[in-house]
């Protein structure tokens, strides 16, 4: 923003007040004196010089207001081979199944904010149906990931997701999964706070004996 044109632009403001020719509304007669202060702020007069300030502070104060937030997330690059140095790390937003390890790899999805999760699927595994809170999103890293919705787990729901694929987990909406002969490596991104709720709690396998 160019400051100069702001002063510029505010002094030929007031000066037009200033030069600007009123009556006095009791008598009708004369212009009042145009030497009167232009602005007048809790009953004293504030002369042009203070008027140019308040304008310039007024518009320098907008685009400080509009600035945008702070980052969520810091900088971060992995490439396959590291990622698959990261150790398990457990916590919510997995499906809680023996053969599902989970990495959190960003932030932290049992608090409010941006999270990036690893779901490393063995092979052979079958995930009842459930949900999560939060809207999610599922990339295909490695192996032929078997995916669909609905309240019950149906192998003629299933589609089939080759690497590089791309699904959602709407937040509540119930979802299953399987894995045939590959393990499957899943990317999921989604915003806490998140849990893992199966639409038949006698199929949460955190809940078996």
């Amino acid at each position: 923003m160019d400051i100069g044109l702001i002063v510029d632009g505010a002094a030929v403001a007031a000066e037009g007040a200033a030069t600007f020719e009123r009556k006095d509304p009791m008598t009708c007669g004369d212009p009042m004196s145009l030497d009167r202060p232009i602005l007048q702020k809790e009953g004293k007069a504030m002369p042009r010089n203070q008027t140019i300030v308040a304008l310039v502070t007024i518009m320098l104060a907008a685009p400080a207001a509009a600035q945008p937030p702070a980052p969520q997330l810091p900088n971060y690059s992995k490439t396959p081979s590291e990622l698959a140095t990261i150790a398990p790390t457990g916590g919510v937003g997995g499906s809680g199944n023996a053969k599902v390890e989970v990495i959190t790899i960003l932030g932290d999805p049992s608090k409010p904010g941006p999270y990036s999760q690893l779901l490393k699927v063995a092979p052979h595994a079958t995930i009842a149906a459930h949900h999560h809170a939060g809207d999610r999103l599922g990339t295909v890293l490695q192996g032929t990931w078997m995916f669909g919705y609905g309240p019950s787990f149906s192998k003629p729901a299933l589609r089939t997701l080759p690497v590089g694929s791309v699904y959602t987990e709407p937040s509540g909406a119930a979802h299953f999964a399987m894995t045939g002969d590959q393990a499957v490596t899943v990317l999921i991104t989604g915003s806490g706070p998140t849990d893992t709720v199966y639409e038949n709690p006698a199929d949460d396998p955190t809940k078996k004996p």
